[in-house]
């Protein structure tokens, strides 16, 4: 199982099972990487501008292995 957590209005793409910001991806001891986990759940690729696993930057191809949690940031904008 893999913990993902969307923060900054991609928390809606979640089905909240585990809470407002956090649910579980069930990799079934499958190998998956970012983007796999980004279409399970219909995110954009471009709306995913921070992409950590594990509190590590990395990449739409970067592997995500069981036990790991994938947070995921939009844009942010300011002024």
């Amino acid at each position: 199982m893999i913990t993902v957590k969307a923060y900054a209005g991609l928390s809606d793409y979640l089905t909240n099972k585990t809470g407002k910001y956090t649910t579980v991806f069930d990799n079934k001891n499958r190998h998956v990487i970012v983007s796999d986990i980004l279409e399970y759940y219909k995110i954009p690729k471009k709306e995913a501008a921070i992409i950590l696993i594990n509190g590590k930057s990395c990449e739409l191809d970067s592997e995500v292995a069981d036990g790991d949690t994938l947070t995921l940031f939009s844009p942010v904008g300011g002024g």
